[in-house]
């Protein structure tokens, strides 16, 4: 008698959801110009309005992946190469992309670093620097800012 694989893992996924531990994950909608806010979706179609939720967990917490700089950039790369992951890094390789973006953030990693080494007090150096690249340094640094005055620590962990 051959082994039912289909039903043994029927049985598991079953006995997951009984047990509570079954994962489901939220199913959710982010709009462009509006983070962190995003519709909780449950289902429903895309064009539905959807509950409004507030997502702090996101990988995006500076909010630079709606930066102009950077959408124009993400649109350069898939009319240049197509869209998707491509898989593993240790297996399939690694996009050229993120080898470049991994040099350039070690550059900064770098000269961070040498800043605390001959200027203890870099704050005003470091801003320059960092302006002179991104143009809106300080409208990122009010954003960081306020976003971690709304979510306080010390509130938290009470």
């Amino acid at each position: 008698m051959a082994f039912s694989y289909k039903s043994r893992f029927q049985d598991a996924l079953s006995a997951l959801r009984r047990e509570g531990r079954y994962r489901i994950f939220a199913d959710i909608l982010r709009e462009r110009g509006a983070f962190p806010q995003a519709s909780y979706k449950s289902g429903q179609q895309a064009s539905e309005d959807g509950s409004p939720v507030t997502v702090w967990c996101s990988n995006d917490y500076l909010n630079m992946g709606q930066h102009p700089k950077v959408v124009a950039a993400m649109h350069e790369a898939v009319d240049a190469v197509g869209a998707g992951s491509g898989g593993t890094r240790n297996i399939s390789g690694t996009t050229h992309y993120h080898v470049e973006l991994e040099r350039e953030l070690a550059d900064y990693v770098v000269v961070h670093e040498l800043l605390h080494f001959f200027a203890p007090n870099h704050g005003k150096l470091w801003k320059s620097l960092m302006r002179a690249h991104l143009g809106d340094y300080e409208i990122c640094e009010r954003k960081l800012r306020a976003v971690a005055g709304a979510v306080s620590l010390s509130d938290r962990c009470h």
